[in-house]
């Protein structure tokens, strides 16, 4: 796991000033794909895959760095149920 990855929240791309066509593309019609560049991939849980915003370029990556720790809360919540 980089770095990188193990610092991600909710919407860190914003607070790093990424707003490119992505984004402007998913507010206007849902689906953050223009056409141009690199594919955002649909997410699914057979295989979650994220775009990935690095400093200069972006990457599609495999969302399963948060995997162990996803596991672990929904176990607490069914052993704890509100």
């Amino acid at each position: 796991m980089s770095t990188y990855a193990a610092f991600q929240y909710h919407a860190s791309d914003l607070n790093a000033h990424i707003t490119d066509d992505h984004l402007i593309s998913f507010a206007y019609n849902l689906n953050p794909n223009t056409g141009v560049g690199l594919a955002w991939p649909e997410y699914t849980t057979a295989d979650p895959k994220m775009l990935i915003f690095h400093p200069g370029y972006k990457t599609v990556g495999s969302d399963t760095y948060r995997q162990k720790g996803i596991e672990y809360l929904r176990n607490l919540g069914y052993k704890y149920p509100l």
